[in-house]
C-alpha cells in the first residue's frame, strides 16, 4: 500500500477511489480520485457527443465498466446528470422544431437513456412491441416543438400515442417542470416519469460524478 502510495506520489490531501475487483479474494483497484473524475468526464463526453445509438451504448457500457458501477445505477446516473446540464444540451445540438413530425429525432445518447430507462414501453400507454431485430420500437416526441432536446422536452414514445399529439385535441399537465398527465380527446393518460419514482430519487443519492 505505501509503495502505491508513493509511486502515485499521493499527497495528505489527496482522495482515493476505492473499486472492488473481487469481494471474496479481498482484491481491489486504488485511483487517485482526480484520474477517476477526469476519466469518467471524458467517456460522458464521448457518451453525449455519440454519432447512433450503437456508440451510444457503447459508451455507456464504457461507464459501467469503469466505474464499476451496476448499469441501473448508471443509466439513472446519467439521466440525472443529463437533467443537470439541460443548458448545455440545448446549446449543444441547438436543433429549434418549428413543427412536429411524424417521426422526430433526438440525440443518440438520450434516445438509448430512453430505451433503457423505459425499455421501449411508451410513457404515454405502456404500449411496446420488439423490431425485427429483437429491440424495442419506440418513437421520441417533442413537447414543445419549438424547444431542444433536452430531457424534459422529450417522451418515448409508440406511434399510435405520437400522432394522438399531432392529431387529437391535447391537453397537458405538468408537476415539477415535468409532463405529468395528457388528455387525448378528454380520454386522460397518467404519464409515467422516472423522476417521480423512489428508485430515482435513490439512484441521485448515489452519482458517482
Amino acid at each position: 500500500m505505501r509503495e502505491w502510495f508513493e509511486k502515485n506520489r499521493i499527497e495528505n490531501d489527496d482522495e482515493i477511489v476505492i473499486q472492488i475487483i473481487d469481494q471474496n479474494n479481498f482484491k481491489y483497484k486504488l485511483i487517485r480520485e482526480s484520474n477517476f473524475i477526469i476519466k469518467t468526464q471524458q467517456i460522458q463526453n464521448k457518451f453525449d457527443n455519440s454519432i447512433d445509438e450503437q456508440e451510444a451504448l457503447q459508451h455507456l457500457d464504457e461507464i459501467v465498466n469503469w466505474t464499476r458501477t451496476k448499469e441501473e445505477i448508471v443509466k439513472l446516473s446519467e439521466f440525472h446528470r443529463l437533467i443537470r446540464q439541460t443548458s448545455t444540451i440545448g446549446e449543444r445540438k441547438r436543433t429549434i422544431r418549428r413543427k412536429a413530425s411524424a417521426k422526430e429525432s433526438a440525440p443518440p445518447s438520450v434516445k438509448v437513456l430512453l430505451n433503457r430507462i423505459y425499455s421501449g414501453h411508451c410513457q404515454i400507454c405502456d404500449f411496446w412491441f420488439l423490431k425485427k431485430d429483437k429491440n424495442p420500437y419506440f418513437e421520441t416526441h417533442h413537447i414543445n416543438p419549438e424547444k431542444d432536446d433536452y430531457i424534459q422536452n422529450l417522451l418515448a414514445v409508440c406511434g399510435n400515442c405520437h400522432n394522438q399529439f399531432r392529431y387529437s385535441n391535447v391537453r397537458q399537465e405538468f408537476k415539477e417542470g415535468w409532463i405529468s398527465k395528457v388528455f387525448f380527446n378528454d380520454r386522460v393518460f397518467e404519464v409515467n416519469q422516472i423522476v417521480f419514482k423512489q428508485k430515482f430519487e435513490e439512484a441521485a443519492k448515489k452519482i458517482f460524478i
